[in-house]
């Protein structure tokens, strides 16, 4: 496929049980946790930090310890399209930790309290937007205390570290404080001080399709993020492409202030489709009127409004948005420098072709 590292959903142990949708109002459905996004830690204690009791689990739905070890060791030993090892990234979740958790019930004033629900209007909230939960069931974490943020960070470090990761996507971090990224930048460059590409590569989910400058708030390889899901050029590109209003010449002067606009060092990330969202194609086919839609009950849930196309235009237009998003010049310029500094960089830049 052309890879040179690949994106693990979290592995970790989660919820067993089902649960309501964020909103039960808009979609009475019961939802399972098999995507990883409802962790359900037990009362781990990182007093020795490479030595944690219990010893944190892998999600057994998935496999085994040993089976999720073998996987990281396969990879880092089969060369990918770069000439170098393969990469492996984890999905790290820390936001929140399931109410019926060992965690939570052990400590739950490391929890905001009351639970408060981020749905429907706090999501963006000053102060809430860090302090709601996603749903009743998934209590945040209160990270504007010293315990729970310093337990978090050793539980990411711990997994970094004992799987000999290459990187994280990082769920949900405007929903925490800049407090948490700087205090596990800090710990990584301690517990990783030789990283494969001379960086642990740390890229944060933040959703917001219009404002590159709050993106570029969370970015600094340094102290914090080495880039971001960049919503901003999937708005773009997919209006480019599959909207009969867009033009390749609008997006490339788009992406003339585009490349650089993040700052030295930062490495983000381009796509066109992920778990988030709709199936590209759906955007290509023009079922999905706009490209900033996000998921919901009615495009989740709505097959024959969504059903797969049977013409050849859609899948031409998303062949063309594959095309430029491996052969854009940023992209280019990543596969060309190796593992070489780039220029203006504070660490050397990796390839990231990352294959979720």
């Amino acid at each position: 496929l052309g890879g040179t590292a690949l994106w693990l959903s979290a592995p970790y142990e989660n919820r067993d049980s089902a649960g309501a949708a964020i909103d039960p109002g808009a979609d009475p459905r019961q939802y399972s946790a098999y995507h990883g996004y409802w962790p359900a830690p037990a009362n781990v204690d990182y007093s020795s930090p490479t030595r944690p009791t219990p010893r944190p689990r892998v999600e057994s739905r998935i496999g085994s310890e040993t089976d999720l070890r073998t996987l990281d060791d396969t990879l880092h030993k089969t060369t990918g399209a770069d000439g170098h090892g393969m990469k492996v990234l984890f999905d790290y979740v820390m936001k929140h930790a399931d109410a019926e958790s060992g965690r939570y019930r052990a400590h739950p004033d490391w929890f905001v309290s009351p639970v408060t629900t981020c749905a429907p209007d706090r999501w963006d909230d000053s102060y809430w937007s860090t302090r709601c939960s996603f749903t009743t069931y998934l209590p945040s974490f209160d990270f504007y205390q010293d315990a729970p943020r310093r337990w978090s960070v050793d539980d990411a470090t711990w997994w970094a570290t004992e799987y000999d990761l290459d990187g994280y996507r990082l769920d949900a971090v405007k929903h925490i404080p800049l407090s948490w990224l700087t205090d596990l930048r800090d710990r990584i460059d301690s517990a990783v001080p030789t990283p494969a590409g001379q960086r642990f590569y740390m890229v944060g989910e933040t959703f917001d399709y219009f404002s590159r400058e709050y993106l570029r708030r969370f970015g600094d390889p340094d102290e914090m993020l080495d880039g971001q899901f960049d919503f901003p050029f999937k708005r773009e590109l997919c209006t480019a492409l599959f909207r009969p209003e867009g033009s390749l010449a609008g997006f490339s002067a788009w992406m003339d202030g585009n490349d650089g606009f993040y700052g030295p060092g930062s490495l983000m990330t381009t796509w066109i489709g992920h778990h988030d969202i709709p199936r590209a194609i759906h955007f290509a086919s023009r079922q999905i009127g706009n490209c900033r839609e996000g998921s919901s009950p009615g495009n989740g849930w709505n097959a024959s409004a969504f059903a797969q196309p049977t013409d050849a235009a859609p899948y031409e237009r998303l062949g063309v948005s594959l095309a430029v998003l491996l052969t854009h010049r940023a992209n280019i310029g990543r596969l060309r420098a190796g593992t070489e500094p780039r220029v203006g960089a504070k660490r050397a830049a990796p390839p990231a072709t990352i294959a979720p």
